[in-house]
């Protein structure tokens, strides 16, 4: 039976007062608006065509940003009546108008000109939701009882596809995806309350996520970037707020000059918007997304780079997911300069690459990623789910774990500095690599021989395992990190996972996450721990 939730439609609440929301997240790259690159949003609200206004920026990453839109089926007559109408409305203007008409909330995600190219994430959502995704033929009586007999596989609770289409601009051809609003991600709400989420929260998130996960390969399809920003809330009726509604509680979008955010003296070019927009701070709608008895439910966002077997829509693929994983840390670094629970909060959200991909390609050669390499990605995504923190820290962000020196005599570094600058040329690749390596132990000979700067933190590779390059012992194992997962008040109160849950986990995500003999896809829903699963069939 399929996981379901009780989370009854209610009216929207109101929004307790809070804290003042964390600073906004950094803006997208800058040396990103190029040809190929970001399609330019001069102002808001802006819009893509008759039927989508952009009214505030949600995400972004290197391929695609993510907008919070207004969807109206307008009339002709109406379209005809605005046709003289300028652009510089407002928002709130903007939104009396579309209430007058039939008019919903959705998100469009606005691929770059190069990934729309190659990305296959709509054939991807067709397959998995393909309620919206076109016109259905009317089913006779039979084929509708056949069809409900059917339904004994996992619920697919990712997020609803509703329409496609494409725009041109300075940098190209831009695929652009409309797909049902959702609220916060886990890592966003995570980060409000500042640390791990209530129990019951926690539990029906990481069924839901892996019965989702499950049926998505059993759809044959491969994810390509599963992480704790993967799960959204969902919010009931979210579709059919105003943008009044919305902005009255995450806030106007607020504009930044393109040249005071880098570098004065560099100015917006054809190829690049006037100002940038910070994404809005999602978490601030968390009380929407939970009622009085804990109860939530969540929708798993599909990857830009998402796609279906047997083949990826590029061979290059690995090598764009190492770049995605390397401009992440590296950004993580940048805008946490010093150690702390910050950095490493930053750390848990950036999906992590199987190794094997990973050195596919580090060695420029093509690498077939299989839904196993999901996996991988899964197992770290349940953890920085149950405790906030990521499960496997890059070798030189942690002093404990820190890569050999030049000199043996200056110790380990604990500041953390840019991968590429103070670490001799290795990259965020390999300091990864050396963690994986002294926490799981010794990799698969083929593996580890085709690691080529293995010798910049281990001089041996044989049947007594490792030594490290300067002589100091930094295997850490993965021991230690499953007690972070017991949550305590003041008086030393179990207030989280037991004991015996976070056991459960350590079966379940150690056999995920393991060098060779990971658990298939199609099989990780047999791995959760049997009371949570009846806790969500209830």
């Amino acid at each position: 039976m399929a996981a379901t939730y009780h989370h009854q439609p209610s009216p929207i609440p109101e929004f307790p007062s809070t804290p003042p929301p964390p600073p906004p997240p950094p803006t997208e790259p800058r040396e990103l608006y190029r040809p190929g690159g970001y399609h330019p949003i001069p102002a808001l609200p802006h819009a893509l065509n008759d039927e989508y206004r952009l009214i505030h920026k949600l995400a972004f990453d290197a391929a695609s940003t993510t907008w919070l839109a207004v969807r109206t089926r307008k009339s002709a007559s109406a379209v005809k009546s605005e046709s003289g109408s300028t652009s510089n409305t407002s928002i709130g203007s903007a939104s009396s108008s579309s209430s007058s008409s039939s008019a919903e909330l959705v998100e469009i995600k606005l691929l770059t000109a190069d990934s729309s190219k190659t990305s296959r994430e709509v054939d991807v959502l067709k397959k998995l939701c393909p309620r919206r995704s076109g016109a259905k033929k009317k089913k006779s009586f039979k084929e509708r009882l056949l069809c409900g007999l059917r339904k004994s596989g996992p619920q697919i609770l990712v997020q609803e596809f509703i329409d496609q289409f494409y725009i041109d601009g300075p940098n190209g051809r831009h695929l652009c995806i409309a797909m049902e609003p959702l609220g916060p991600s886990v890592a966003d709400v995570q980060r409000l309350v500042g640390g791990p989420l209530p129990p019951r929260v926690v539990r029906a998130t990481v069924v839901s996520v892996v019965k989702t996960v499950e049926a998505i390969h059993a759809k044959g399809a491969v994810h390509c970037g599963l992480s704790s920003t993967s799960p959204r809330f969902h919010i009931p009726h979210f579709s059919t707020w105003t943008p009044h509604d919305i902005l009255a509680r995450i806030g106007q979008p607020e504009p930044h000059p393109f040249t005071t955010i880098f570098n004065p003296s560099t100015k917006p070019t054809a190829h690049t918007p006037p100002s940038l927009f910070p994404p809005a701070s999602l978490s601030l709608l968390w009380p929407h997304c939970i009622d009085e008895h804990d109860y939530t439910s969540i929708r798993l966002t599909t990857c830009t780079h998402s796609f279906l077997l047997p083949s990826p829509p590029t061979a290059t693929l690995p090598t764009l997911l190492r770049t995605a994983y390397e401009s992440s840390v590296t950004a993580a670094l940048t805008h946490h300069p010093t150690l702390g629970l910050a950095l490493d909060s930053d750390l848990s959200t950036i999906p992590i690459p199987a190794p094997e991909v990973l050195l596919a390609a580090q060695n420029q050669r093509p690498g077939r990623i299989t839904q196993d390499a999901d996996v991988f990605s899964l197992g770290c995504a349940l953890y920085a789910i149950l405790g906030g923190v990521a499960l496997f820290v890059p070798a030189s962000v942690s002093p404990s774990v820190s890569p050999p020196s030049s000199s043996p005599s200056s110790g380990s570094s604990s500041s953390v500095s840019s991968p590429s600058s103070n670490n001799g040329g290795l990259t965020p690749t390999d300091l990864l690599l050396a963690a994986l390596t002294r926490a799981l132990g010794r990799p698969p000979q083929e593996l580890y021989k085709s690691w080529r700067h293995r010798t910049r933190f281990f001089t041996d590779y044989g049947e007594d395992g490792l030594l490290e390059a300067d002589g100091i012992p930094r295997c850490t194992g993965l021991e230690g990190r499953w007690e972070e997962l017991i949550v305590t008040d003041g008086q030393n109160r179990e207030v989280g996972l037991g004991p015996g849950e976070v056991a459960e986990v350590e079966r379940m995500v150690g056999v995920m996450v393991a060098w060779e003999g990971r658990c298939k896809g199609r099989e990780v829903g047999r791995m959760l721990p049997r009371s949570w699963v009846l806790e969500q069939e209830r």
